[in-house]
């Protein structure tokens, strides 16, 4: 059984990761705010991680620190203080927690980065992989591959092994952003223009990343790996949608936007991000992850959708 420590407790995939790995190991979340206790699982805030030493009685032989905390770039937000904190959150957060790891003595940091550091489509290549071209634009990817080089910098002495982790758009039933208003959306009953996404693209469970996680914390690997992650199953966001639509019972009807109304609906706040993203190919080859953890997603597109937003 392995003792370890996730930031962002409190977010999607903090609590997520908590709730899964408490069942089988010791955990300790980390938030800003005053420890709480869960059930399986307590709570510390950063403050009491970073004035902490490897004496102290509940930090005491982690083996682990996973980094799932992040603040993410807001959709038609330039404004200079959301940016600065951004960076705050996600570079200088790190950096701290990097040079904890290795005063605490833990051997392990697995960092959940993000796919966008591979850009926002593959129509110019078949799929991203481990070994696809850095294309970070925007605020948000750049920030977290400043964190990936932060970490590679501090952690490079071989006294604590790195695992990065660029998971594809995970969703879930507590999913926050577009995925969080998609299932709003639905919900009302709202007709959708989703008949133009024939596109493919990799989207990733939350019960996947989580078993994946597991399996990086199981592994006997001891080095720095990164790697790219997905479902097995590409899908057309059109196809998403409607799968969603079923499982939830919603009688959404879908029709089409020409060309300009499209363009049109991916300059409206809000909304128009999401048109983007679900207008491109963005196609993940996840098959290193797999072959070197020797691990196999759980779940099948299909499962992970029904586990997810079924109302039964």
């Amino acid at each position: 059984m392995a003792k370890i420590i996730v930031t962002g407790s409190n977010g999607f995939l903090g609590k997520s990761l908590c709730e899964y790995l408490s069942e089988i190991h010791e955990v300790i979340g980390v938030r800003r705010n005053a420890y709480k206790y869960h059930d399986g699982f307590k709570e510390i805030s950063y403050s009491d991680l970073f004035n902490s030493t490897a004496n102290d009685c509940q930090l005491n032989n982690c083996t682990h620190i996973i980094h799932a905390a992040g603040l993410a770039h807001k959709e038609y937000s330039n404004n200079i203080y959301h940016i600065f904190n951004m960076y705050r959150s996600n570079v200088t957060l790190t950096r701290k927690l990097a040079i904890t790891t290795k005063r605490l003595g833990i051997k392990n940091f697995i960092f959940i980065s993000t796919i966008a550091i591979h850009g926002d489509n593959t129509d110019h290549v078949d799929s991203i992989n481990e070994s696809s071209a850095i294309r970070a634009n925007g605020p948000y990817a750049r920030s977290k591959l400043l964190a990936e080089a932060c970490l590679n910098r501090i952690l490079d002495d071989k006294s604590s092994a790195l695992t990065i982790v660029r998971p594809s758009l995970v969703y879930g039933k507590n999913a926050p952003g577009n995925i969080k208003k998609m299932v709003g959306i639905i919900d009302l009953g709202l007709p959708l223009p989703i008949m133009n996404f024939n596109n493919k693209r990799s989207f990733l469970s939350i019960g996947n990343f989580t078993s994946c996680i597991d399996s990086i914390i199981k592994s006997k690997k001891f080095g720095n790996y990164t790697y790219v992650l997905s479902d097995n199953e590409s899908i057309s966001p059109k196809e998403f949608i409607a799968n969603i639509c079923k499982v939830r019972n919603s009688k959404n009807s879908f029709f089409k936007l020409n060309y300009i109304l499209m363009k049109i609906a991916q300059m409206i706040p809000f909304i128009g991000g999401a048109f983007k993203k679900l207008s491109v190919n963005f196609i993940i080859d996840n098959s290193y992850v797999k072959k070197s953890l020797d691990w196999c997603p759980p779940f099948t597109l299909a499962e992970a959708i029904n586990n997810e937003f079924s109302e039964v």
